[in-house]
């Protein structure tokens, strides 16, 4: 998610630059990125039927999504279900923000503050 010049929230999709590391050895090599500093984490639960108009990510952060699905939409009228395992890089700290809701029941997941 990021606000353009304009102030209309977008989603996009990145690729990581990632090394293949002796990480934990004698373990088999892993590829990495290189490290992002984290100031905290919160888990994250939103209960059935939650669901917000609109707004902007207070922080630069990291949505991991554990269980459930939710849906998420922009400004510009994109439209994404986040599902498990998806991970979304929260940077419309400006603008016009962007909405959510839960899809079929609740949903949990883990929030990294990258500031």
């Amino acid at each position: 998610l990021f606000a353009d010049a304009d102030g209309e929230s977008h989603l996009g999709d990145i690729e990581l630059d990632v090394s293949l590391i002796q990480y934990a050895p004698p373990a088999p090599a892993l590829e990495l990125t290189d490290p992002v500093e984290a100031q905290r984490f919160v888990w994250i639960r939103f209960p059935e039927g939650w669901q917000d108009a609109a707004h902007v990510s207070p922080r630069r952060q990291v949505f991991v999504l554990i269980e459930g699905e939710i849906e998420c939409w922009t400004s510009s009228g994109d439209r994404r279900t986040v599902k498990p395992g998806d991970r979304v890089l929260m940077e419309d700290t400006t603008g016009k923000g962007h909405g959510a809701r839960t899809v079929d029941g609740v949903a949990f997941g883990l929030m990294i503050a990258l500031e």
